[in-house]
């Protein structure tokens, strides 16, 4: 039968309407002479704790539960009988031995750190686990950073990635509503900062976080500017707002005039980012988007190149192509090459390598400019990547993906992606819940056509 938990939470983070657990109703359960699986039994060793407490228990059992316990009890330790089990409480260990002859976990918002701390020590594993599932389901605007610390101390499938995806989510509610936040560590915050994945709904209000964080935590008291500087160094600048930026050196004054915010901030802003290994993004954030081209006349005759690639695009018939292609001597002063009754597919241009750079780094060491990093948009809602499709009757091998603050589409050629018909239409926004749709369809400007998709992801709003 699986192990039930009881548990009764109160407190920071803690449902409305849950009341503290009682602690004589979880003393009731172990009386001290324990029913083990299987029948009665009397226990043949006792457990006391420093304040008092007093457990009978059976030896056996408890060396198939716990390593800690079958060490003790080994016959080259001395085969203990009589063990004063230092640094838990009576209330805590009578919650564990609860646990393990009843399956019952009684715990609740205060004591449950101490009884995850306890059966960590005791390598009681499986109440350690149920601490943590709890833990997480009371997870909350009001917590979820003192969890966050959990993750370094306490190993749990899965546990450190649901919090970290929580708070990267949640991030800018927890700002400025956790009353956690003030006293966040400092390496929490860098890791947090630092996520390409963080949700701001714009990206000078990380620069409030760090400014509520550095004036009212624990750096008021002791400030450290090597850490002030490596968090100023995680906002993309090149995504703030100038008006923003205006309004934030009026709200903090002192701040805006700190050297590290003029190193990491004003400076970096002047100087520009660095082009050494630009990719496509950076390229059109930073340069001037072109004109588009005028729109042919009317009454102009239509150009016979064109004629004949959309006689190959609707007919899709070699034959029908080569006969257009006849009456196309010459392209752009060049003869046309044709290959098995088509012209030859142009080479794509190959697409400069580009290594992101640690957000550690300031600049580049090649040029000096600031790192590349800080210019491109976190991917939550500003990215859209539609993967493979269907076009001219062939399914596609590309993946493309749409900036809105720039309005444009960016493709991508891997060699190794194998075209499907199927397109996989994701939004980088993860604070909206997964919606799939069965089918749909979207309008492909190159071809002027409609092409079947399969949307799954984040539904767009």
């Amino acid at each position: 039968a699986a192990r039930a938990v009881h548990s009764r939470v109160s407190g920071p983070g803690a449902a409305a309407g849950w009341h503290p657990g009682s602690r004589a109703a979880a003393a009731a359960m172990f009386s001290g002479s324990v029913l083990l699986p299987g029948g009665d039994a009397t226990g043949d060793c006792t457990l006391r704790t420093s304040d008092g407490g007093s457990f009978e228990a059976q030896r056996a059992y408890l060396a198939t539960v716990s390593p800690y316990f079958a060490a003790m009890f080994r016959e080259q330790f001395g085969a203990q009988k009589d063990v004063v089990v230092s640094g838990v409480s009576a209330a805590v260990l009578d919650a564990l031995l609860t646990y393990q002859y009843t399956d019952q976990l009684c715990v609740n918002a205060h004591n449950i750190l101490e009884v995850l701390r306890a059966a960590d020590m005791l390598l009681l594993e499986e109440a350690r686990k149920q601490c943590l599932m709890l833990l997480l389901k009371t997870m909350g605007i009001n917590n979820c950073l003192g969890l966050a610390t959990l993750t370094r101390q306490y190993y749990f499938p899965n546990f450190s990635d649901t919090v970290f995806a929580f708070l990267r989510s949640n991030f800018e509610e927890i700002w400025q509503r956790s009353e956690e936040f003030p006293d966040t560590p400092a390496w929490l915050m860098y890791d947090l900062l630092s996520s390409p994945e963080l949700n701001v709904e714009h990206e000078e209000n990380a620069l409030q976080a760090i400014a509520k964080w550095w004036t009212t935590g624990a750096p008021a008291a002791a400030p450290d500017a090597n850490v002030l500087l490596q968090l100023l160094q995680c906002v993309r600048i090149g995504r703030c707002r100038k008006e923003a930026l205006d309004q934030f050196a009026s709200r903090w004054p002192l701040l805006v005039e700190r050297v590290e915010y003029q190193t990491a901030i004003v400076q970096a802003l002047r100087i520009g980012p660095c082009m050494c290994t630009p990719n496509k993004l950076l390229i059109a954030l930073t340069e001037p988007e072109k004109p588009p081209q005028p729109a042919p006349p009317a009454n102009m005759a239509p150009n016979p190149a064109v004629v004949a690639g959309m006689a190959v695009n609707e007919a899709g018939n070699p034959f029908v192509a080569q006969m257009a292609f006849a009456n196309v001597p010459v392209l752009f002063g060049q003869p046309i090459q044709m290959i098995n009754g088509a012209a030859p597919a142009q080479e794509p241009e190959p697409e400069p390598e580009y290594a992101p750079m640690d957000l550690r780094q300031a600049g580049c060491e090649q040029c000096g400019l600031t790192n590349p990093e800080r210019w491109l948009p976190r991917l939550p809602s500003e990215l859209i990547f539609v993967i493979g499709g269907w076009s001219n009757g062939q399914p596609r091998d590309t993946i493309e993906t749409y900036d809105p603050r720039v309005d444009r589409w960016f493709e991508h050629k891997d060699p190794n992606f194998t075209p499907r018909r199927r397109t996989h239409f994701h939004s980088g926004t993860i604070q909206r819940p997964y919606k799939p749709v069965d089918h749909g369809s979207a309008y492909d400007e190159k071809t002027e056509r409609r092409r079947g998709v399969c949307v799954q992801g984040p539904a767009i709003h």
